[in-house]
């Protein structure tokens, strides 16, 4: 079971419209993609090799709530690094 703090940020990220509800269950969005994408683009750009996925995800957190604190930010960060990871894991065939 998940804790308060935790629900809270999924009702937040679903509030924001990064993520959803679909058929397939809890899902990112295009607007999230575009949030990665920004923070994956400024990482390369700025020399990392972006060998760690989190990473991106972790400065897209930080773009999209700057104002948090990094407590708080840490728990954004776990309710999104499974359903961004799960998402790519499920895509990659065979």
């Amino acid at each position: 079971m998940r804790d308060p703090e935790e629900n809270e940020w999924q009702t937040r990220l679903l509030r924001d419209g990064l993520l959803q509800y679909t058929a397939s269950g809890l899902r990112t969005t295009r607007r999230w993609h575009a949030a990665v994408a920004r923070a994956a683009f400024q990482l390369f750009r700025d020399g990392e090799e972006l060998t760690d996925v989190r990473v991106p995800i972790v400065v897209a957190l930080s773009e999209t709530y700057g104002r948090e604190n990094d407590n708080s930010l840490a728990i954004a960060v776990r309710v999104m690094f499974p359903i961004a990871v799960g998402e790519l894991t499920s895509n990659v065939p065979g």
